[in-house]
């Protein structure tokens, strides 16, 4: 019925001990993984855009602009980002480390070390 390349690809498949879980559109329940990472971008989705409409609101009480990132779409990116360098429960690892080897660089990454700050700062108080 699948013809001989599907065969062969079971028995690859067989051989690795890797599952194959086929879905559709109409039953996308099927694939756990999927429906799993799904869910939680539906998740983050919901509340950057409920902060939108809380910073929107902010807004037209001071009669300023609203911002134009009200747009779900315009954060995927973001989101992306926040979901590839998370860290994973089961691997212990982020996406993108497994994918590329290394971390995905943050903004973050790129600022001074703000605790070696603090400390300096606090001992020049102490001193003084």
């Amino acid at each position: 019925m699948w013809g001989a390349g599907v065969t062969l690809w079971h028995g690859v498949f067989k051989l690795l001990q890797v599952d194959l879980f086929f879905t559709t559109a109409d039953h996308p329940q099927a694939d756990g993984q999927s429906e799993c990472t799904n869910q939680t971008l539906e998740i983050a989705i919901r509340h950057w855009a409920a902060q939108q409409r809380r910073t929107e609101t902010e807004h037209a009480h001071i009669d300023q602009p609203v911002p134009a990132t009200s747009r779900w779409d315009e954060a995927l990116p973001f989101l992306q980002a926040i979901l590839n360098s998370s860290t994973n429960v089961s691997t212990g690892h982020s996406p993108h480390k497994l994918m590329y080897g290394v971390e995905l660089r943050q903004p973050s990454h790129m600022l001074p070390n703000l605790t070696q700050i603090d400390e300096m700062s606090r001992d020049d108080e102490l001193t003084m």
